[in-house]
């Protein structure tokens, strides 16, 4: 007789605070947080003690890192401008 019973996941705690992270970046720049979720790439985590939980993958986590980066950059851009801005008026 074939099993039915299916593989179950956790979430681990650093899959949890990205959806958290993902929230407040969602609210802070007015941006859909169903498309930041759906960008998401996770792995079981090979860990010892870790079996069972998913895990943001590496690929993710620098793609990531990199896009708040970028974003950091184009905020102060746009700070500065709006400084100067209001400076010389």
């Amino acid at each position: 007789m074939k099993s039915t019973l299916k593989k179950q996941f956790i979430l681990s705690d650093q899959f949890i605070r990205q959806m958290a992270d993902l929230l407040c970046l969602s609210m802070a720049t007015n941006t859909n947080i169903g498309d930041h979720f759906r960008l998401i790439k996770v792995e079981e985590s090979q860990m010892p003690g870790m079996e069972g939980k998913l895990v943001l993958t590496e690929e993710y986590v620098n793609q990531y890192n990199k896009h708040i980066v970028e974003l950091t950059a184009e905020m102060e851009k746009q700070a500065e401008a709006l400084k100067n801005s209001s400076a010389e008026a």
